[in-house]
């Protein structure tokens, strides 16, 4: 069962609105690793981790977990590859 990105940031006490953690993590991803694929930026564990710290001090939710954060950027993805046909 898919659980709703919403739902899962009230769940971690995370206040900001899933649209908005959307916008954050590929604003961050374009100004942060600009030459990089969101698939490269997962294959660098070192590199992803620095990416999960970021996140969670713009979100102000030190409880958000890698895989959420990572598996929503992945997300964000392949929702834009969608939405482009």
């Amino acid at each position: 069962m898919a659980v709703n990105l919403a739902s899962e940031l009230k769940a971690i006490g995370c206040e900001m609105p899933a649209d908005e953690f959307r916008e954050m993590l590929m604003e961050l991803h374009a100004g942060l690793h600009p030459s990089w694929s969101i698939d490269e930026l997962v294959c660098h564990p070192q590199e992803a981790l620095e990416f999960a710290i970021i996140v969670r001090r713009r979100a102000k939710c030190s409880y958000l977990p890698d895989d959420l954060i990572l598996r929503s950027l992945m997300n964000c993805r392949r929702h834009r590859t969608e939405a482009n046909g």
